[in-house]
């Protein structure tokens, strides 16, 4: 997270708070001022204090009360027109978020999300604190043939989120921080109303009034824990926008290849263990396939070699790709451009980093 150029005020009356605080506000990136600072007329973006009075302490900085209450989400909205921060104990997710509120969405992950699969392929935002149900999940999208970006709680996905690269919300209902019924809310509330951007929920309840309150936050669809992969390929299928289907034939081939390695595997789960070797080999054997001119009986050889390998995995129309290649390349009558080539061994290679997974 950064909050680089921004500068706090910490004016907490608890020692130990008052440098716990500090030290989060320093590891965001911001400077945290003294008060001889602020006296001497530093401007201050944000001001945490702990007695109302103190509250004009500070001038036109952002106000966060600090209370030693304990608060279960970690931050609470106030009537006074500035939110209250639990100390008991201090929550990075939640500091997060009120810095974010406050500063205009200014503290914003540098790090790289936690993401699954290969290129290319949809991906689908979704928001579970617990880490059994994001490997869960994660595996199950990545099973459908869909990318995955995971956030802990409704705050972080609602910084993650951006309506130009994900193509569904599925979130849990309830998570620290910021619910799932809130983060619907707040993600109805930036986008388009007539996008028709899909958002799926999480829960353990079949009760009516939690199909209201998921309706009323603006979701689509209920979806019953722990998921089963058939709900979620029908939910998905049913509220996915058409328009985030690829058009390109040989991202769909490679995805009907993936699938039909994924039902060898689970039919034959012992072939599994040749996954490692087989990717190493065809790495190996793709950068040296890259260097080799394309008149010559290396490469229909080392094509003819790959696509054996690619048959033993139901990898059936990468190999078919392979025979044409071979063919052609074999047909003095016929032009084969290198472009062709190279197109052809990164459709491999993405199907390599996949299995990768799988190893």
């Amino acid at each position: 997270m950064e909050l680089t150029g921004r500068v706090a005020r910490v004016d907490l009356a608890d020692k130990q708070d008052n440098e716990e605080l500090t030290y989060l506000l320093l590891a965001l990136g911001a400077t945290v001022a003294s008060l001889e600072d602020v006296e001497a007329g530093v401007a201050c973006d944000l001001y945490f204090f702990d007695s109302a009075d103190k509250a004009q302490h500070v001038p036109d900085a952002r106000l966060v009360q600090v209370t030693e209450l304990p608060i279960l989400s970690g931050w609470k909205d106030t009537e006074r027109g500035y939110p209250s921060l639990s100390s008991n104990p201090f929550m990075w997710g939640s500091l997060v978020y009120v810095c974010n509120e406050l500063l205009g969405g200014c503290a914003v992950s540098s790090k790289a999300h936690l993401r699954s699969g290969g290129p290319g392929r949809p991906l689908i935002l979704v928001a579970e604190d617990h880490p059994t149900n994001q490997a869960l999940i994660k595996w199950q999208l990545d099973r459908l043939g869909f990318d995955c970006e995971l956030a802990g709680n409704g705050s972080e996905a609602l910084h993650q989120f951006n309506e130009n690269i994900h193509c569904m919300l599925i979130t849990d209902c309830y998570m620290p921080v910021m619910d799932g019924y809130t983060l619907a809310q707040k993600i109805r509330a930036k986008i388009d109303s007539h996008s028709g951007f899909p958002i799926l929920a999480m829960t353990a309840s079949v009760l009516v009034e939690e199909q209201k309150r998921c309706a009323a936050a603006g979701i689509n669809a209920c979806l019953l824990k722990p998921l089963n992969l058939d709900t979620l390929r029908e939910a998905v299928n049913k509220w996915m926008p058409r328009a985030t289907a690829s058009d390109d034939s040989g991202s769909a081939e490679v995805d009907n290849d993936w699938q039909s390695l994924l039902a060898l595997l689970d039919t034959n789960p012992e072939l599994k263990g040749l996954i490692s070797g087989f990717i190493e080999t065809s790495e190996v054997d793709i950068a040296y396939m890259e260097r080799l001119p394309l008149n010559g009986q290396p490469l229909i050889e080392q094509l003819h070699r790959l696509r054996g390998a690619l048959r033993l995995f139901n990898l059936h129309e990468l190999a078919a790709q392979s025979a044409n290649l071979e063919q052609a390349l074999g047909d003095t009558g016929q032009v084969v451009e290198r472009a062709d080539l190279l197109e052809y061994l990164q459709r491999v290679q993405a199907v390599l980093a996949r299995m990768k997974l799988l190893v």
